[in-house]
């Protein structure tokens, strides 16, 4: 009787083992998937024309960039924004973003992604959103450091 107790205790505790290991192992995939559906960053900067695409690679250093900050840290959208002011941006400011997220957002054109790997922000949603009278600012939002 004391066995059969043991042993079904056993069975019971390797069980939940074999479930937790099952569930970690779908974490990591999920994470792996995540990470392969990463957006491409171009880091192409130029003003001309590319010939193989016949596209304007657009400047950006002059146009408005908002980066907020949607976390507790506070002046973490300072860091980011001196970031691209000494890569040349000359229109970036900071303020707080309003929403609820947990992913960093980039909210701007197709072709913006140009100095985005310099300063270190390469795990983000990309929205693309076309600059307009309305819409006239790059948003940058922070959600995670």
């Amino acid at each position: 009787m004391k066995n059969d107790k043991i042993i079904h205790t056993a069975g019971i505790f390797f069980s939940i083992i074999i479930i937790g290991l099952s569930i970690y192992l779908y974490y990591l995939n999920s994470k792996i998937i995540s990470q392969i559906k990463k957006p491409l960053v171009d880091t192409k900067v130029s003003t001309q024309v590319d010939v193989e695409t016949k596209t304007e690679i657009v400047d950006y250093k002059n146009t408005e960039i908002l980066v907020l900050n949607a976390t507790r840290t506070k002046g973490l959208a300072k860091i980011y924004a001196d970031k691209l002011i000494n890569l040349g941006y000359t229109k970036v400011s900071t303020g707080n973003y309003e929403e609820t997220t947990d992913e960093n957002l980039l909210i701007a054109p197709h072709d913006f992604k140009d100095d985005l790997l310099k300063i270190e922000f390469t795990n983000y949603k990309f929205i693309p959103q076309p600059l307009t009278e309305e819409n006239s600012k790059i948003q940058i939002v922070i959600a995670k450091n």
